[in-house]
């Protein structure tokens, strides 16, 4: 065998654990935005953010969060 071909047995290919990588940031993203969608679940329901944004703003953002992090757990899984 060459030195070349050597090389290309030894060194692993990034594509062999892409997916694993891919798996694993996706939880990583679907984790903080559902911790995101229970905070503003519960800024909701306690009425937190009434003088600051509007509370249909927030629940329209809550909604968006919760679906969004249903797609990401998809993906993850």
């Amino acid at each position: 065998m060459t030195a070349g071909a050597t090389l290309l047995i030894t060194v692993p290919d990034i594509s062999q654990h892409m997916y694993w990588y891919m798996g694993r940031s996706s939880g990583f993203v679907a984790y903080w935005l559902l911790f995101t969608s229970v905070a503003l679940g519960l800024a909701v329901s306690s009425r937190v953010f009434d003088g600051v944004l509007g509370r249909p703003w927030v629940f329209e953002v809550h909604k968006f969060f919760s679906i969004f992090v249903l797609v990401v757990m998809v993906f993850h899984g």
